[in-house]
């Protein structure tokens, strides 16, 4: 097994556990997205990642440096450059980062 198909069946393992976190409570915590956005970022599954930062959002569960940074970097890994850029300055932007 290669190394970027463990850290994909990482992400898949993670999203998993996020899952069963989920049903278990009405929704995770900020650290808990930005655990699996990572795990995703690894794995190189940016589209998994961009959907978890979208449903943090829908949650009104506020990002901080690590989820963006973790969003940034699986966006930057597939050279999705332009969505990397956007979303680095969404977050500078909406989160009042310096």
């Amino acid at each position: 097994m290669s190394v970027t198909n463990s850290l994909g069946h990482a992400c898949v393992l993670a999203i998993i556990s996020f899952k069963l976190l989920t049903s278990a409570v009405s929704h995770a915590a900020g650290h808990a997205y930005a655990a699996v956005i990572s795990a995703c970022a690894a794995g190189g599954q940016w589209q998994q990642a961009v959907k978890l930062f979208d449903d943090m959002l829908a949650w009104q569960i506020k990002p901080d440096v690590v989820s963006c940074t973790a969003l940034i970097t699986a966006l930057g890994a597939d050279a999705q450059w332009e969505r990397a850029a956007q979303v680095s300055g969404w977050c500078y932007t909406s989160l009042n980062f310096c």
